[in-house]
């Protein structure tokens, strides 16, 4: 931008809309601001109009910043997301894991750290070592930042019964997970649902009809 201001200032005029209000508070973020701008300097174009668009955009954007140090292909970037997407939907469901990864949790999903999956999310950045559990002195990982890891998650739910099951026999899902719409997790992970393009706006539909008419038993508290 400093050899070109005017991309710059084309950049601030987009994101002072009012109709970019969300996008404007995610990329208050250093990190989300740096790719925001990279995608729009190579990019030349619109922002996206929701927020699963918007990271599917950043996802594209840091494996392009890597690809010269550790080069990947479409197939491998999406056997990675994938394998990501079930590894932070599993994580997110899990009451006890939730962003801190424990190694051998992370070696259940992607294999060993020293070769393919594990080794690729680390090179890339995706996952990052953030500490040593006290307990059994074992490696803790997280996600490059929490909202990726939801976004991740929610590439992994294809299904709107996946949040209005609290209790899901092991058979329901690749993974059996656990996760309740009205905790804070299940919350962050439908917007980036909603905003798939890949999923039915008919299926949409269904789940916030879903969601407002959720009974839990509880005397109407969800409500």
């Amino acid at each position: 931008f400093q050899q070109n201001p005017e991309l710059g200032e084309n950049l601030r005029t987009e994101l002072e809309q009012p109709a970019r209000r969300r996008i404007r508070d995610a990329v208050k973020n250093p990190l989300r601001l740096a790719l925001m701008c990279r995608i729009w300097g190579l990019g030349r174009g619109g922002l996206p109009n929701t927020r699963a668009m918007l990271y599917e955009q950043f996802v594209e954007a840091i494996y392009e910043w890597k690809q010269d140090r550790f080069p990947t292909t479409s197939t491998q970037r999406s056997h990675l997301n994938q394998a990501l997407g079930k590894l932070a939907l599993m994580a997110i469901a899990n009451e006890k894991t939730k962003f801190r990864l424990r190694h051998r949790f992370v070696c259940e999903i992607l294999g060993a750290p020293d070769e393919g999956m594990f080794q690729l999310a680390l090179q890339l950045g995706w996952l990052n070592q953030v500490g040593i559990s006290e307990a059994q002195g074992e490696k803790v990982y997280a996600f490059y930042h929490p909202t990726f890891q939801e976004y991740f998650a929610a590439l992994a739910i294809n299904d709107w019964k996946f949040f209005l099951n609290s209790s899901p026999s092991p058979h329901s899902y690749p993974f059996s997970p656990s996760l309740p719409t009205f905790v804070y997790q299940g919350k962050e992970v439908i917007p980036f649902c909603l905003g798939r393009d890949d999923i039915s706006p008919d299926n949409k539909e269904v789940l916030i009809k879903k969601l407002i008419k959720y009974e839990n038993n509880c005397g109407g508290i969800y409500n």
